[in-house]
């Protein structure tokens, strides 16, 4: 995001319900990585970086909202990779777009 530029790799190792949903997800069962997504978004308050203080990480959760409303997926994949690297990597490439629907949907109607 161009106007997101407090946070870079803040997150350290993903939180264990989230790679939980990745396993569920990878096994093609009733999980999927749109849920993954979702749950992620419905977290994303609770994720905030150590780096930050609460204010700053409202500012750039209101950037990142704007953008999915704004049906800007680039930039909030970019702000994904960028805040969360270790988390994205689980994510299958060939499922990132399922991924961010979910996340996107979490976002407007959760947060």
């Amino acid at each position: 995001m161009k106007n997101s530029s407090l946070v870079r790799d803040v997150y350290g190792n993903p939180p264990s319900f989230f790679k939980a949903a990745c396993i569920e997800a990878s096994k093609g069962g009733i999980g999927s990585y749109y849920n993954v997504g979702c749950l992620f978004a419905k977290s994303i308050h609770q994720l905030a970086p150590y780096t930050l203080n609460i204010e700053e990480w409202d500012q750039e959760i209101d950037i990142l909202k704007k953008n999915v409303l704004s049906k800007r997926d680039d930039e909030v994949l970019h702000w994904l990779n960028q805040v969360y690297p270790k988390l994205m990597k689980l994510v299958p490439s060939k499922r990132r777009t399922q991924f961010l629907d979910g996340f996107c949907y979490g976002i407007d109607n959760y947060c």
